[in-house]
């Protein structure tokens, strides 16, 4: 039987089962990809779950985060073309994953290796990179036994992000939604 924090996760994922796209013409998307549980200088438990998410925000603040089994290329992406829009600019880094979205979006990169920030193009990912730390922090206060829904973790986050200002609002929105849908 799920709990009632389960049933209120489930809710917040119908609201980001459509994939709203992010980005549009000439706004730039930042990509990155994330492994979730990477134990800190070797030292403490290690999680069964190896869990990678791939996520973008664009400039105006709109975000997606999507659990991946795999980063290559082809699944990378897959993801891009479902949830970011044609004519966006793509900033990531120069993860090999990332080869095949020139085909797609204008992309634009930066070497982590040498800089933070790419000295010819302005190219960063720090808002992603920042968006991964909030993720980390809200899924640890979670705790542990989040690697059984982390899909539904994951949702909650991104409901939250999304509705800032009024998450309680739009929580009561997509509930009045959802009964006149029944009704």
């Amino acid at each position: 039987m799920a709990t009632f924090q389960a049933r209120l996760r489930r809710v917040c994922a119908l609201e980001f089962e459509c994939c709203e796209e992010i980005g549009g013409l000439n706004t730039i998307v930042q990509v990155d990809e994330c492994h979730l549980y990477t134990r800190k200088s070797n030292s403490g438990r290690l999680l069964k779950m190896r869990c990678w998410v791939f996520g973008g925000v664009d400039e105006n603040g709109k975000i997606f985060v999507e659990r991946v089994m795999h980063r290559d290329a082809s699944t990378l992406t897959e993801v891009l073309i479902r949830r970011v829009q044609p004519g966006s600019i793509i900033f990531s880094d120069c993860w090999s994953g990332y080869i095949g979205v020139r085909c797609y979006y204008e992309h634009h990169t930066v070497n982590h290796k040498l800089n933070f920030v790419n000295p010819q193009t302005g190219t960063n990912t720090q808002a992603i990179e920042s968006r991964w730390n909030v993720l980390k922090r809200f899924l640890r206060r979670k705790g542990p036994r989040i690697c059984n829904d982390i899909n539904s973790y994951l949702a909650e986050h991104q409901f939250r992000e999304a509705h800032r200002d009024a998450p309680y609002m739009a929580f009561i929105n997509i509930l009045e939604r959802m009964h006149n849908r029944t009704a």
